[in-house]
């Protein structure tokens, strides 16, 4: 957190899950799902613009394979 270059920005690094199943699949009984466990790092950034009212902006979005254990 803090001001880099005259703004205020982000860096958040989120551990998840991502599973992902047969397209032609209803549900998890009906497939076999695929597990992969990544690391998401998003950087995030206050904005002054009139266009986005909430104020940020996603900067970068990076995704990671993480070493199973």
């Amino acid at each position: 957190k803090g001001v880099y270059g005259g703004t205020y920005r982000w860096l958040f690094e989120v551990p998840m899950t991502l599973t992902l199943l047969d397209k032609s699949a209803k549900g998890f009984n009906e497939s076999r799902a695929e597990s992969h466990s990544v690391l998401v790092k998003v950087q995030v950034a206050r904005i002054n613009d009139e266009r986005n009212n909430d104020g940020f902006i996603i900067e970068t979005m990076e995704f990671k394979q993480r070493s199973r254990q």
